[in-house]
């Protein structure tokens, strides 16, 4: 497997695209890190499943892909949104041994740079996959197992080595840490599928698909603390912290999946606190799917607190009261509560909530203006700044 993932990193590197295996029942290998567009049928393959039966009858039937030996386009079509293209893989014999496909919505892998990529894969791919072949079909029939259902609940998670004390450079110490790490997790979690991206930052994108009890918090939280204590020191040099965060549990059907640029955010919140666990749950994060569905609104753009947190966060005295004022924006305005949860008098409250309304110019009694702190304070945290 770790050949083929290799092997599948130099060909997107070379196209400069995602890039995905199949082998030749359509069952998902390997992939590239996603970046870019993404349709129902690569949400599949990110899960561990293999295309919808409808998609699969279709490629089988009308484009014939068991039998093409050249590259070819695939048109979009219900179940597979995005245009791609596809390679047969054949061994020395002409043997499908794996499909490869590439999304290209723009249709813009044309010509002689796909067919020299064409010829590419089959050079690098045919063996590995011929031999990843060979060593399923020795496995005997009914022992390799079944995908799971349509309706099979899961959730993403991404995790990251932070370095401590020490400069990463070029991130050597993370080679192998998401493969590592998942292999780890599939071991202590067995009623789980996980699979793994490498994000060219070194963040690790995990799926976790299975039954609904591996997924619970109570299960999966331990579960994810032993498989990064069980990560020997040659996959996971001493100096570098492994942290989690980890999206609520979802369904495939859903209109929307996780939000994996808010996960990144929870982890720079991780990065930046000494306390911080090292598996957080966005469940316990309010702002979470807002911060999510912001980002979607927004076609992934970056988000920035407006100038009046700007101005909270400039010194220590304002990051004081900037931390006041989420804590009771936090708890719909209930200053009794704050009080409690702060550890301080309510009339020294009131006094911070004051000084916090000079300085930004927003008064806590307009609805607005709340708002406009809420947002702005939570996506403050979320970068690890507050």
């Amino acid at each position: 497997m770790a050949d083929l993932t290799h092997t599948l990193d130099t060909l997107a590197g070379l196209i400069r695209r995602p890039v995905a295996l199949d082998d030749a029942r359509m069952i998902p290998i390997a992939s590239t890190p996603h970046h870019g567009l993404i349709d129902s049928s690569r949400m599949q393959l990110l899960l561990g499943r293999p295309a919808a039966p409808h998609v699969r009858t279709r490629l089988l039937r009308d484009q014939r892909i068991n039998e093409a030996l050249h590259p070819q386009r695939i048109a979009p079509f219900d179940g597979l949104e995005l245009g791609r293209v596809y390679v047969p893989v054949r061994d020395r014999h002409s043997t499908l041994v794996g499909h490869v496909w590439v999304i290209d919505p723009d249709a813009t892998f044309t010509g002689d740079r796909l067919r020299s990529f064409g010829r590419t894969v089959g050079n690098l791919l045919a063996e590995p996959a011929a031999d990843h072949a060979r060593r399923t079909g020795d496995l005997g029939a009914g022992t390799r197992p079944e995908p799971f259902k349509p309706d099979t609940p899961y959730r993403l998670a991404v995790a990251r080595a932070v370095p401590t004390g020490v400069i990463d450079p070029a991130a050597a110490g993370q080679q192998g840490f998401g493969a590592a790490l998942a292999d780890a997790l599939s071991a202590v979690a067995p009623g789980l599928r996980v699979s793994a991206e490498i994000r060219s930052d070194g963040d690790v994108v995990l799926t976790l698909a299975g039954r609904a009890d591996a997924l619970e918090r109570h299960r999966l939280g331990p579960a994810l603390t032993r498989a990064v204590a069980g990560l020997g020191p040659d996959t996971l040099p001493a100096y570098l912290v492994p942290r989690l965060a980890v999206s609520p549990r979802c369904l495939p059907e859903e209109p929307e999946s996780p939000s994996v640029d808010a996960l990144r955010d929870l982890l720079t919140v991780s990065e930046q606190r000494a306390d911080s666990p090292a598996v957080r749950f966005a469940d316990d994060v309010p702002a979470y799917e807002l911060l999510g569905e912001l980002r979607r609104s927004l076609g992934g753009q970056d988000l920035q607190p407006p100038s009046e947190v700007r101005t909270l966060l400039a010194n220590d005295r304002g990051l004081a009261l900037a931390r006041t004022v989420k804590a009771f924006l936090d708890t719909g305005g209930n200053h009794k509560r704050t009080a409690e949860s702060l550890n301080v008098h309510r009339g020294t409250l009131y006094y911070r909530l004051d000084q916090a309304s000079e300085l930004t110019g927003l008064s806590l009694h307009d609805g607005v203006a709340r708002l406009r702190l809420h947002l702005g304070l939570t996506f403050a945290e979320l970068r690890g700044e507050l």
